[in-house]
């Protein structure tokens, strides 16, 4: 697997590779799968296999659950520490990952035609509706983060944090296959986890103009396999 180095070393950049420094140094590897992609399971095995995509993937175990379940994997995230972590264990599977060094804080994706994407724990609201764009027909769309307590009234304080039914509103225009929600603790959150797919219907322009795994985006410093 051939890699190229992120360029750019923003502040974002800094505290992740620190972070996952650390983590790879206690050998956290982040566990299995995330919850709301072993909760369908099923359905990802009916799925048609292709292309997925893994967003702000950190240290992969969405990414390598995905590849292991036959699909060829975008993982993309700001660390390039933890995209080499990512490729090294790709590799060391034979799995189809291609690992993209980004900020999505700038609101693109590496490309479109995905069969799967997965999101968990990562939000940048100027990505939803890329996301919608970039999923196949088809495509299933999997998302799994904090929201507001119940009761919250607007926007939560944190901007990382969903406010009640900001999913739903935000992909009003896929079909929702599952929603649930955890319940909060006086010193967490509760997590909420959305399902959805895009109709049968042809893929956007947008998404159509971008190309399959986003030939043309140029800022996007991609290894591939």
């Amino acid at each position: 697997m051939h890699c190229t180095k992120c360029v750019n070393n923003t502040p974002d950049r800094q505290r992740w590779n620190q972070r996952h420094v650390a983590s790879i140094a206690r050998r956290a590897k982040g566990g299995g799968p995330a919850t709301v992609l072993r909760d369908i399971g099923a359905l990802l095995a009916d799925q048609p296999g292709g292309l997925a995509l893994d967003v702000g993937c950190g240290l992969g175990r969405n990414t390598l659950h995905l590849a292991e379940l036959g699909f060829a994997v975008d993982a993309v995230d700001v660390s390039d520490v933890a995209l080499d972590e990512v490729a090294r264990r790709a590799a060391r599977c034979g799995f189809a990952v291609r690992t993209v060094c980004a900020n999505l804080r700038g609101g693109e994706l590496p490309g479109s035609g995905y069969q799967v994407i997965v999101d968990t724990f990562f939000l940048e609201r100027s990505l939803l509706p890329r996301m919608v764009e970039a999923l196949a027909p088809g495509g299933l769309l999997l998302f799994e983060t904090f929201m507001a307590f119940e009761g919250t009234v607007g926007p939560p304080e944190d901007p990382y944090v969903l406010a009640r039914g900001e999913l739903h509103a935000a992909f009003a225009d896929l079909e929702l296959v599952s929603y649930s929600e955890t319940e909060a603790s006086a010193d967490a959150y509760p997590i909420a986890r959305f399902v959805a797919r895009r109709g049968p219907g042809e893929m956007s322009d947008s998404a159509r103009s971008v190309g399959p795994r986003g030939r043309g985006i140029t800022h996007l410093h991609s290894r591939s396999t």
